[in-house]
């Protein structure tokens, strides 16, 4: 089919197997609704694409490894570690519900840090750590649409 009215009109009348059941389809003459993805759907489709997840991996080591080489610089380990967790999720080594976890607990983490060390940065980092990994533990359903 070149388009999808076209496919309707191939589809229409053929016998397909639903959960066990033979059903009959009717599509000819039904309007075309395009769904347009979610603001998060759209994020995630950034995130996941391979080249983003390489420079996240390399964000992420290089903004760790800075923090480790310059004690006191609390931006990078906390870019790093954020963007290293996120590149793993894009790279698919941690399951979506582990990487919103590990996420939602960096927050937490940076937050209680926060309370005793006041920054700016930890405080920030922390909110989008655990805004980022509690959107990350939503099933995300939807035609066309899943996660690598």
């Amino acid at each position: 089919a070149r388009d999808t009215t076209e496919l309707l009109l191939l589809a229409d009348g053929r016998t397909v197997d639903v959960a066990g059941k033979k059903v009959v389809l009717a599509t000819k003459g039904l309007p075309v609704e395009r769904l347009k993805p979610g603001w998060f759907i759209q994020l995630l489709s950034v995130i996941t694409d391979p080249n983003t997840a390489v420079i996240l991996m390399l964000v992420g080591v290089y903004g760790i490894v800075f923090e480790f080489t310059s004690p006191g610089a609390v931006a990078p380990g906390v870019i790093g570690t954020i963007c290293l967790v996120l590149g793993l999720y894009a790279l698919d080594l941690l399951p979506i519900n582990y990487t919103g976890l590990a996420l939602m607990l960096l927050g937490v983490a940076f937050l209680i840090i926060e309370a005793f060390n006041p920054t700016v940065v930890l405080g920030v980092g922390g909110a989008a750590a655990f805004l980022l990994g509690a959107a990350m533990l939503l099933r995300v359903e939807g035609p066309g649409f899943a996660l690598s």
